[in-house]
């Protein structure tokens, strides 16, 4: 367990480092990026679905085309491009995943000042809990990272085609391509209600397709149920009350740029948390994706209070975060099972 827990005063000293500098923290973050990318990139049977992937290794398509034939086409293709460049399948395809993934952070801290305080926060469940396991949806949400900072910029095409390309290695990402009205240049209430005209016809084309009836035959008609994702909502659910109940106001005079991502964020996450009765699984997978944006938020949220409030706030949210790790990892049997001992794949 020490490798796992080391990472957290790992990423506090970086953080310390860093400085107040723009400078200082990008490096901080670039080094931190390095050492963990390399972490996840080359670790050896380790990680949930370890065996799992293993069968894409194995069931390699003989041509692009028949590739693209199949569900997660763009997962896939990537399997299929592993193959003829003549790479093994491990480590090949967790060195792409952790490429992916730490790019999407370094892209979206642009918009976070405390820029390793946002991967502090990431860490416990997105890069374990997903990049080390559900490496197709980690990838996912790679991409969603740089799409969100297309959103922020307003950069409507690029968005659209970054949604795609997630949801090209993992369905589930699709449903942010409700969020393209908000990229237009427009006002508030028309990005609403274009949003709100959007959402019947494209739920509609969604539910027809073949990954739509493999989630609801898997998800909705099974008894299957996500492990922990109860306590993975609650927390992201615990950044959400504390932005709308100590924040919100604050955050929209002096951050107005990602205000209402953030307050999409938060909202949705307060709503996945009471859909988790109903459906876990389906509650969980789309909370992975509203990680990134509590994290912004609470990365950078002590920054809006000054004096004992600031430091109360930085304490309590690492702490929080430190404890639910803690937790997980001491009574979880699947991460027992899963994730020790840490080994890498160089000297195997």
């Amino acid at each position: 367990m020490i490798p796992y827990l080391a990472v957290f005063p790992f990423l506090l000293g970086l953080r310390l480092a860093g400085g107040t500098t723009l400078p200082g923290k990008r490096l901080a973050l670039m080094l931190a990026s390095v050492v963990l990318g390399l972490w996840v990139g080359y670790r050896y049977r380790v990680g949930c679905d370890w065996s799992n992937y293993i069968r894409y290794g194995r069931d390699v398509t003989e041509t692009l085309s028949e590739s693209l034939t199949r569900r997660d086409p763009l997962f896939n293709a990537a399997v299929w491009m592993i193959d003829v460049v003549g790479f093994e399948f491990y480590p090949a395809i967790n060195v792409l995943t952790a490429l992916v993934v730490f790019v999407g952070i370094g892209i979206l801290a642009r918009h976070v000042s405390d820029k390793v305080g946002f991967l502090y926060y990431l860490y416990p469940v997105l890069i374990i809990g997903l990049a080390m396991s559900g490496i197709r949806q980690a990838i996912a949400i790679g991409f969603v990272m740089i799409a969100l900072d297309a959103l922020l910029r307003h950069r409507s095409m690029q968005f659209v085609a970054l949604i795609a390309i997630a949801a090209g290695f993992h369905f589930s990402a699709i449903f942010f391509m409700l969020a393209w009205p908000f990229t237009l240049r427009i006002k508030k209430h028309d990005q609403i209600i274009l949003m709100l005209l959007f959402a019947v016809p494209i739920s509609v084309g969604l539910l027809r397709t073949e990954a739509a009836a493999l989630a609801q035959t898997r998800y909705l008609n099974s008894d299957i149920a996500a492990q922990g994702a109860i306590f993975r909502l609650a927390l992201l659910s615990i950044g959400s009350v504390v932005f709308f109940v100590l924040a919100r106001k604050r955050w929209k005079e002096r951050r107005s740029q990602t205000y209402f991502l953030i307050y999409l964020g938060a909202l949705t996450s307060i709503a996945l948390l009471a859909l988790v009765n109903f459906n876990s699984v389906i509650a969980d997978r789309l909370g992975y994706y509203m990680i990134p944006i509590i994290a912004m938020f609470l990365a950078d949220v002590p920054s809006l209070f000054s004096g004992n409030m600031r430091k109360l706030l930085n304490l309590g949210l690492f702490s929080m975060h430190f404890l639910f790790f803690v937790a997980w990892i001491s009574l979880s049997r699947l991460f027992q099972a899963c994730y020790l001992p840490y080994q890498m794949i160089i000297g195997q």
